[in-house]
């Protein structure tokens, strides 16, 4: 009981557990803050990708760490299904942050993990001009087209 997602917003049950979830390394990390040098990941604050969120300016790896874990393992807001795995939502310190796993047979790894909105928060425009995101609790449940 204690191994087990709650329900995902369309009532099916969650397809993995919290213990089939591969541990988040500095690799994922740095990826989703850093990106890949190819325009993906990249949210860490001054990054300046175009049209990336990216999270408050005092989030490293380690506050970066802490928030995953507290949406994994400590109760998402919201659990759905994405087009390569499930996407967990959830509110940390006042940052509203999606994590999408991927499923890879053996077991389930994050992907990345981006800030939706929160105290904090910015989206750069298509001049990489960054503008607040403030809290907007609908994103722990809206439809995500990105994943």
């Amino acid at each position: 009981p204690n191994d087990r997602y709650p329900d995902m917003g369309s009532g099916q049950p969650a397809p993995l557990r919290p213990s089939d979830i591969r541990p988040v390394n500095d690799d994922d990390l740095r990826y989703a803050l850093d990106g890949d040098g190819y325009g993906a990941g990249g949210h860490r604050s001054g990054t300046g990708t175009p049209g990336q969120t990216e999270f408050p300016y005092d989030w490293d790896e380690s506050m970066l760490s802490e928030a995953i874990e507290a949406v994994l393992y400590g109760g998402a807001a919201s659990i759905d299904r994405s087009k390569d795995g499930v996407i967990f939502r959830g509110l940390h310190r006042s940052v509203i942050l999606a994590v999408p796993v991927h499923d890879y047979g053996r077991y389930w790894e994050v992907a990345t993990a981006y800030p939706l909105s929160g105290v904090g928060v910015m989206r750069n425009d298509a001049e990489s001009t960054p503008r607040p995101v403030p809290l907007n609790v609908s994103d722990l449940t809206r439809n995500l087209e990105r994943w």
